[in-house]
């Protein structure tokens, strides 16, 4: 029981960021702004719709598949980027301070990093032969 809403969870955390890296590029414009971003220019909006994008496609994907097949190697990868991206946004909050927009996207991320840690304890080990 536990094992399944882990994997419906991380199933569902890994659509969300998959379609918000879709959003991201196709309308990076308004969801830049969101996310405090001001792209420049062909540069900047390239850079947004390849780095930012893909960064939320990946690790959606990655999360989905791995909550799909039960199978917690793929969680790795989401697992990695969502913990980076916390750092990061601690590392600013210790040197600038943080406000509530940062704080809430803080939780998402922490919350995130503890499910697919979650989810690599609890989902099946790669398949050895």
């Amino acid at each position: 029981m536990m094992q399944t809403l882990v994997r419906v969870l991380i199933g569902g955390t890994g659509l969300v960021l998959f379609l918000l890296g879709v959003l991201v590029f196709f309308d990076p414009v308004r969801v830049s702004a969101q996310f405090g971003l001001m792209p420049e220019g062909a540069v900047g909006l390239g850079t947004v719709r390849g780095d930012f994008a893909g960064f939320f496609m990946l690790g959606g994907g990655y999360a989905f598949y791995g909550a799909l097949r039960n199978a917690r190697q793929w969680l790795l990868v989401p697992l990695i980027l969502l913990g980076c991206a916390l750092a990061g946004r601690g590392v600013t909050a210790l040197l600038l301070g943080t406000d509530a927009q940062s704080l809430r996207y803080m939780g998402v991320e922490g919350f995130s990093v503890a499910l697919l840690m979650l989810g690599r304890a609890l989902l099946k080990p790669p398949h050895r032969h």
